[in-house]
């Protein structure tokens, strides 16, 4: 019915478990280094944070931020508010400097903001 288990296919099997073992709990342990560092703030250089109005007729707005180097910055959008979903304005680091946030409908007398984080990593 089964074939037999040999001593030889269990030493295999418990050298291939034992090799895989190894190598996944390496992986983890790099990982959760890398987490670790991350949540430490080590791999943090700066942190800013804002709002952006966007009022009446206008289509765009612009705030200035610190300078970051913009191949190591993350623009995060936390949250906005608006009369109408169809005014729900976005947002982009523009330069090292600039955020612009736009919509793509004018407003009429109606104001939307938009709330940013800007990261900046090491």
């Amino acid at each position: 019915m089964f074939d037999a288990i040999t001593l030889d296919a269990v030493r295999l099997f418990r050298d291939f478990t034992t090799t895989k073992l190894a190598e996944l709990l390496a992986a983890v342990n790099a990982k959760a280094t890398e987490v670790l560092t991350a949540i430490s703030g080590a791999g943090i250089k700066s942190v800013q944070r804002g709002v952006i109005s966007i009022s009446g007729s206008g289509l765009t707005a612009t705030v200035t931020v610190s300078a970051v180097n913009m191949s190591k910055a993350e623009l995060r959008i936390l949250g906005g508010k608006v009369a109408d979903i169809s005014q729900m304005p976005m947002a982009v680091l523009d330069s090292s400097t600039t955020i612009t946030a736009s919509r793509a409908g004018s407003g009429g007398a109606s104001t939307s903001t938009v709330s940013w984080e800007l990261t900046e990593w090491k």
